[in-house]
């Protein structure tokens, strides 16, 4: 068993490239909250140049916690950082107990971001006061959308950052679980950097082309595997095999 005395929640914020098929980018700021035993909090507030390890990285045992976890992890491969051990990913912890809930939340949502918890609204599942929705999309779109940030746009993405550990910190909370499945996410993240980047453009014309090649193949079509014949079913979305 590892005995922590200190907790820290950390978050960071970098272009995350979407519909790219790269990387994300090398991070604008990466905030913690610090919670040691007794109740004392130390806020980290970073940006480039960075430390060749995290200030809160003193030698004795603690928790990381986050939510989504394998974002930071690809902040910290970017800076040179070693995977925080144990962590606890709170994105997946919410999916294991509100997983078709939040599903249904994130479609309804319209927002461009794909279905699934996020922190606001894993928040609000547990009435949990943070930062006012179209505040937070602006300073993700901030963060997003350019490389060279101005000083005054680091200072205001770094107060971003650190409301997010705060909020983080107020949903772990309410919802403490297993750190093993943080570490199967952030293995995750380490797998998708050492894999070949999606050729975008020929998705999005496969995307684009895939209901017309379904309907040129017919309703069902037989498909003739040594002495056995195979009945495929094409629908729009794909094949069924009988």
């Amino acid at each position: 068993m590892i005995r922590c005395e200190r907790v820290v929640f950390v978050d960071s914020e970098f272009n995350a490239r979407k519909g790219r098929g790269e990387i994300p980018g090398f991070p604008v700021v990466i905030c913690a909250v610090e919670v040691f035993s007794d109740g004392r909090v130390i806020e980290h507030r970073l940006s480039a140049p960075y430390p060749d390890c995290p200030p809160w990285d003193r030698g004795d045992p603690f928790l990381t916690v986050g939510f989504a976890l394998g974002a930071e992890v690809g902040s910290y491969m970017h800076v040179g950082w070693a995977q925080p051990k144990p962590a606890i990913d709170l994105y997946v912890e919410f999916l294991v107990i509100h997983n078709t809930e939040m599903v249904r939340i994130g479609s309804r949502s319209g927002d461009s971001k794909p279905p699934g918890p996020r922190l606001i609204d894993a928040c609000r599942r547990y009435r949990i006061v943070g930062m006012d929705k179209a505040h937070k999309e602006d300073m993700r779109h901030l963060a997003y959308s350019k490389e060279n940030h101005t000083s005054e746009e680091i200072a205001q993405l770094k107060e971003y950052c650190l409301e997010d550990g705060y909020m983080t910190k107020r949903l772990y909370c309410d919802l403490l679980r297993a750190p093993l499945r943080a570490a199967f996410m952030m293995e995750i993240e380490r797998i998708r950097w050492a894999g070949i980047p999606i050729d975008m453009p020929t998705y999005r014309r496969f995307k684009q082309h895939a209901p017309a090649i379904g309907s040129k193949l017919a309703l069902s079509s037989i498909v003739n595997s040594g002495s056995k014949s195979i009945t495929a079913t094409f629908s729009k979305s794909r094949p069924c095999f009988a």
